[in-house]
């Protein structure tokens, strides 16, 4: 059979604590495979790597390759110089079955220094692992290592950092909200995102900004500003919204991992 690919996902990001991220997070997956990597050199440097845990057996004994590609994905990260440290998440609610410490033990048997490896043992669900990595490890930009069907989860409710070239910081871009077909016209969409900017705002953001449709995003307070833009994006599908009510002047630089700029 053969092996399934080490897929990596980059994302810079701030995480959300939305009521209804497990039902959404669920259902609005299917347009962020282009987040997804399997190439190292692709990936652009971060403090950290958080890697989603899997038990390291399967219950006929035999290893979980889940769990092994996910593990030399991010020793490989590591040993490339792509990040200073890793978090393993995953479940440990009883004692036999404990994945943060499989996925310790088997990275320094790859290579990684001990003490570089920071276990949290309350990764239960994908959300959890997302929202603790930014709660409680104080992490708001890196990498996310599994497979693609949980890195497109966890993208899927993240907003990305950008830089803006007068200096201006706290600003961020929203990603492409996509639901699949049979879950269309009920209001997912237009709900994750007035929640994801709440919470963004809650955060101490000044701001949002992304690329999209010019007929709906101005209900939610987006609109064009003049000598703010993205270079080679027509300005007319380039959208910001400040928190503040006051707007940079200058270019938006959007994460390598975010692509927005068409490169």
């Amino acid at each position: 059979m053969k092996k399934k690919k080490v897929l990596l996902t980059l994302s810079v990001f701030v995480i959300l604590t939305l009521t209804f991220s497990v039902t959404i997070a669920n259902i609005a997956v299917n347009n962020y495979s282009r987040f997804t990597y399997d190439t190292i050199d692709d990936i652009a440097p971060a403090y950290s790597v958080i890697v989603l845990g899997t038990s390291k057996k399967l219950r006929n004994g035999r290893e979980n390759q889940y769990h092994n590609n996910r593990i030399k994905a991010a020793s490989k990260l590591y040993l490339a110089n792509k990040c200073k440290k890793i978090i393993v998440s995953g479940d440990n609610r009883k004692v036999e079955y404990n994945e943060p410490r499989d996925m310790k033990n088997d990275l320094v048997l790859s290579g990684v220094p001990e003490q570089d490896i920071i276990c949290d043992y309350a990764g239960r669900r994908t959300l959890d692992s997302i929202i603790r990595y930014k709660e409680i490890f104080g992490q708001t930009a890196g990498i996310v290592v599994s497979q693609k069907f949980h890195n497109n989860r966890a993208v899927n409710i993240a907003f990305s950092p950008v830089a803006i070239s007068d200096g201006t910081s706290d600003w961020y871009g929203l990603g492409p909200v996509s639901v699949l077909p049979g879950y269309q016209r009920r209001g997912i969409g237009t709900t994750l995102i007035r929640q994801g900017l709440a919470r963004l705002h809650d955060l101490g953001a000044r701001g949002c900004c992304l690329v999209g449709h010019p007929e709906y995003y101005r209900k939610f307070g987006f609109e064009n500003v003049s000598e703010f833009v993205v270079e080679g994006v027509p300005p007319e599908v380039f959208f910001a919204l400040s928190f503040n009510g006051l707007y940079p002047q200058g270019k938006v630089t959007f994460h390598a991992g975010f692509r927005a700029e068409g490169r």
